[in-house]
């Protein structure tokens, strides 16, 4: 949906795709092709997984001020840490995956500890690299022989929902948006 609405880089890396690959995309890229693609794999980080991850604290100390005891677990909201103003930006919300030009080094203040699109330490994904390599030929075969587009006649409409716990109550903010 997001290189739908957004045909510019969709465009790009489907050019991308069928120059890396020499031709008409009919074949499946090998390895080397899809570490070859930058635009596809910006586009690829772009998109990143954003759910949930569960840590547990492994000694007692402080986070942002609460007391954390060893033992609990805390919560952490990837899509709220991927989407943060100050870390990534007064552009973080809009579609641009040329911030991963120079890597994710350069793309934001803590690369370290905001993206983690694969979990961090000794919780990493042990099968990222393969993930990473799978979604990028993924996306290189269909971009090579499907183009998408958005109907607007359907106004299209998705909801962004944030939850938060404040004091022992939830709440809830939704904003939607219009493509």
């Amino acid at each position: 949906m997001l290189l739908a609405a957004h045909p510019e880089w969709q465009d790009r890396a489907h050019a991308e795709v069928l120059k890396v690959s020499g031709g008409d995309g009919a074949a499946a890229p090998d390895f080397d092709m899809v570490s070859r693609m930058r635009t596809v794999g910006m586009v690829v980080r772009r998109c990143g997984c954003s759910r949930r991850r569960r840590l547990l604290c492994g000694r007692p100390g402080k986070a942002a001020g609460p007391q954390l005891l060893k033992g609990t677990y805390l919560f952490v909201p990837m899509s709220t840490i991927h989407h943060d103003v100050a870390t990534w930006g007064p552009t973080v919300r809009l579609f641009d995956p040329s911030r991963f030009r120079d890597g994710v080094a350069a793309a934001c203040k803590h690369p370290q500890a905001s993206f983690m699109p694969f979990g961090l330490s000794a919780r990493t994904c042990l099968g990222q690299n393969l993930a990473l390599v799978e979604v990028k030929t993924l996306v290189a075969v269909v971009l090579a022989r499907f183009e998408f587009t958005l109907s607007l006649e359907f106004g299209l409409r998705f909801r962004i929902r944030c939850a938060a716990k404040s004091k022992g109550k939830k709440e809830r903010k939704n904003t939607e948006n219009r493509v």
